[in-house]
């Protein structure tokens, strides 16, 4: 009895709690010392199963909880794809829902920017019109693109193949703004050559803007309207009789057959979908 008393008293005094914690870690040491193996292998699994751990919820994070970087981001919405021209367009046509819809292709291409100290590397990405307002994003000077100003979207989607490139303005990024131009005021409306053409810079995004393809530092604009026509032509000429298609078929491999399946090839990889604003804007 009286020793339970003293334990009793010894527990209950200041500082009992932290005198235990520093006899269990000593105790703890003491045993990893005389195993050295197992003390490697135990510090390794906790460091990769920590490292695991935080590298899945930085991505989580980033995918799942924070909102995207534009303004209402929780009234995008975005449609993946693949979807071919004449999806967005009948998406366009049938929705009640959205205040607009913005195709654009999800990748970037390597372009040839050519400055007054010989040709550099550039990104470029190739956007609808409205892609901008459906971010709800505004030009830092400038302004984004109008209608009329478009190229035909069997530019970007063909790799050229089906259409000269006729874009004639550009949007470009902060950064490129800054990397090119030395961030000079005058870079607005003036003429650069991409791609060997000469093209007007018509406007300079916020600094930090990524669009949901990736990084680019130049935007060009196109319309899906010429690839609409050219996949409604190619699904009505393939809507024959078999003996026809056969007679067809030597014309089709010059023509619309390759030049087809080459669009078709390069549209399912390159359409992405469409992002949305509830009530609001749409991407595609």
């Amino acid at each position: 009895m009286p020793q339970m008393l003293n334990e009793q008293v010894r527990d209950a005094r200041a500082g009992a709690a932290l005198e235990a914690l520093l006899q269990d870690i000593g105790f703890t040491l003491r045993l990893l010392r005389r195993a050295p193996g197992f003390t490697v292998v135990a510090i390794v699994t906790l460091a990769l199963g920590i490292g695991a751990n935080a590298a899945i919820f930085g991505v989580l994070k980033s995918v799942l909880l924070d909102a995207l970087p534009y303004a209402d981001a929780d009234r995008l919405v975005h449609v993946f794809g693949p979807l071919s021209a004449g999806t967005v367009a009948e998406i366009r046509q049938r929705q009640r829902s959205f205040e607009s819809i913005a195709a654009f292709t999800p990748f970037v291409d390597d372009a040839v920017y050519g400055s007054e100290d010989g040709p550099r590397s550039a990104q470029i990405a190739w956007v609808g019109p409205e892609f901008f307002h459906s971010l709800g994003v505004s030009p830092a000077l400038g302004r984004t693109f109008k209608d009329n100003e478009t190229a035909s979207g069997l530019v970007p989607l063909s790799g050229g193949l089906l259409g000269s490139d006729t874009a004639r303005v550009v949007v470009m990024t902060h950064a490129a703004w800054q990397r090119f131009f030395a961030s000079s005021p005058g870079a607005l409306g003036r003429d650069v050559r991409i791609n060997g053409m000469a093209r007007t810079v018509v406007g300079v995004l916020p600094p930090g803007f990524v669009g949901p393809m990736g990084a680019a530092d130049f935007f060009l604009p196109f319309d899906l309207g010429p690839v609409v026509a050219v996949s409604r032509a190619v699904r009505r000429s393939t809507a024959t009789s078999p003996g026809r298609r056969r007679r067809r078929r030597s014309h089709e491999r010059s023509y619309g057959g390759p030049e087809s399946r080459r669009l078709h090839d390069r549209r399912s990889a390159a359409e992405g979908g469409a992002a949305v604003r509830t009530g609001g804007r749409c991407l595609g």
